[in-house]
């Protein structure tokens, strides 16, 4: 009985996916996310959380659309505190606006904590002069500033940043890593009243305990045969593809249940194929109908080369059959697993007594984007 609904959702899935693969690059559309973390010696249950919750975080942009057409999501990162970088008053801006969730994934997990002077008020300040931040009003435009001691810190304030924030249409949310009486001496709450943001606090040495499900080898089988389809193409698409894997195994190293956050990521069009049309030939002929036409023949993946146009379409097609087969079974596996794991939890009452990075996150963005005119579709 299982197989027979199993094969009904994937139906329904695939022909809801292919319903909603019209053109998505649409500024108006948009929500972007800017997350600035407090790299201080203190801080490394922080990393820990940025990294391993990414992919949950993205998961829940993702649900995101407007008029039925999903959302565009680009990410920033910034660090703050880190005593490399006292020119520039401890900051350091990690990643620019993109889409590119396994490289910025990389970079996360990248990050060392070192140094004591958090500048809170001069990275909110320079994340908005530095960030490519789209003019249209209809953008959800969010920074997300975590870290553990006072607000008031640096030479700029924190008043005056988070004041211009709010006039340009950025709202500010703080994460204190901390109890919530602290946070608020500490000025966290009043720095986010100031930009229309929301004040949060958590345990930033929380580990989020891991629970299987039944479902969790068939996922892997899917995400095997999943990464099997993309084949790299130009001079750096060997680097990303080798980025691509690298990461499901860092991932899944670090926490179980990132791993498979990141192979739902990777099974939604709209997320993840947007971004590897830079380097998977499956991606940019899905976004490029004429690619098998421009592209060299040099720079063609091994399984294309020396074919004819009519051979390369039916190759492409073939494998695109194979990648739209992974992507639904996954989607429906993690599917259940979700459900699973949420009974399960129901069961577990402790095991929700603490909000995380990612849980608040997600939230805010969920009630804020609200206000913007985005819908959250389950």
């Amino acid at each position: 009985m299982k197989g027979l609904i199993i094969s009904a959702s994937f139906l329904f899935f695939y022909s809801h996916l292919n319903a909603q693969s019209s053109a998505i690059d649409q500024p108006k559309n948009t929500i972007q996310l800017s997350i600035l973390l407090d790299v201080s010696g203190s801080m490394s249950g922080l990393i820990k959380q940025a990294q391993t919750e990414l992919w949950a975080v993205v998961n829940e942009v993702s649900k995101a659309h407007k008029n039925g057409i999903p959302s565009n999501i680009e990410i920033a990162l910034y660090s703050y505190g880190n005593q490399d970088r006292e020119e520039r008053g401890f900051i350091h801006k990690l990643v620019e606006f993109n889409g590119d969730v396994d490289t910025i994934s990389q970079v996360l997990f990248a990050l060392s904590t070192s140094g004591s002077v958090e500048n809170c008020g001069q990275v909110i300040s320079k994340a908005q002069q530095e960030l490519l931040w789209l003019k249209e009003d209809s953008v959800y435009k969010v920074i997300f500033i975590a870290g553990n001691e006072t607000f008031t810190q640096g030479a700029i304030s924190y008043v005056d940043a988070c004041t211009n924030a709010m006039e340009n249409g950025i709202v500010v949310n703080t994460i204190h890593c901390g109890d919530e009486r602290t946070g608020r001496g500490q000025r966290w709450a009043d720095a986010a009243k100031i930009a229309k943001g929301q004040y949060f606090w958590i345990n930033a040495n929380k580990t989020d305990r891991f629970i299987p499900s039944p479902y969790d080898s068939l996922i892997e089988v899917y995400n095997r045969k999943l990464n099997a389809t993309y084949w790299a193409y130009g001079s750096s698409g060997g680097r990303y593809k080798s980025v691509q894997l690298e990461s499901d195994q860092v991932n899944k190293n670090a926490s179980k249940k990132a791993y498979y956050d990141r192979v739902r990521s990777k099974s939604k069009k709209h997320v993840y194929q947007k971004n590897s049309a830079k380097w998977d030939i499956n991606s940019k002929v899905a976004l490029d109908t004429n690619a098998l036409k421009t592209l060299k023949n040099e720079d063609l993946p091994e399984q294309l080369k020396g074919k004819t146009l009519k051979e390369k379409k039916q190759i492409v097609a073939a494998n695109q059959a194979d990648r739209d087969s992974s992507t639904q079974f996954i989607k429906v596996y993690s599917d259940l697993r979700d459900t699973y794991v949420l009974e399960q939890r129901k069961k577990k009452p402790e095991l929700n007594a603490e909000m995380t990075l990612g849980q608040v996150i997600s939230a805010a963005i969920r009630e804020q984007a609200g206000l913007k005119g985005f819908r959250f579709e389950e």
